[in-house]
């Protein structure tokens, strides 16, 4: 009697490591024991074996049923889904390809010289250009017979030649 004793004192009475090491695995010991022999006491008592009706175990089979069916579509609509996520991403890319190829095409209209061959270049003309331009062929129009004058007075010509010499600030 005198180990049995000891164990009692070790496990409800000691307060040092060893003890509480004894109880976690006499504790762990119990918990596997009832977990692989539980289901065994379950069928010997009859209140944890009642059947269920047909007509229940039918609807489960059929709900069941119809669950694996449900879970079949799942996993075809997420293959699906992924299928088309992978179009979206490859007409995404072809887009930004396209973009990038515009841009660069864009890039390379100027660039290239819009004139034609046998063309020469058109220098641009400036204000002062103009202006001694229009006092020249008004000095010139000032020497034509005063009838030729009078005639150019009268037409439409005139009132664009006008416009024009008071646009750039000639007399």
């Amino acid at each position: 009697m005198g180990i049995l004793t000891e164990l009692i004192y070790i496990f409800f009475k000691a307060d040092y490591w060893q003890a509480w090491l004894l109880r976690i695995s006499i504790i762990s010991l119990l918990g596997v024991i009832f977990y692989l022999y539980l289901p065994r006491l379950n069928r010997k008592f009859k209140f944890f074996n009642k059947k269920i009706s047909p007509e229940l175990e039918e609807k489960e089979n059929i709900i069941l049923k119809k669950l694996k069916r449900l879970n079949e579509e799942e996993d075809v609509l997420k293959g699906k889904k992924k299928l088309l996520r992978k179009q979206i991403d490859d007409i995404i890319k072809q887009g930004i390809e396209l973009k990038k190829l515009e841009q660069g095409i864009e890039i390379k209209k100027q660039e290239i010289n819009p004139q034609k061959k046998g063309e020469k270049e058109k220098m641009p003309v400036e204000n002062e250009d103009i202006q001694l331009f229009l006092r020249m062929i008004d000095n010139w129009l000032g020497k034509l017979p005063e009838e030729t004058v009078d005639e150019f007075s009268k037409s439409d010509d005139f009132k664009v030649y006008k416009k024009v010499l008071e646009k750039y600030g000639i007399k």
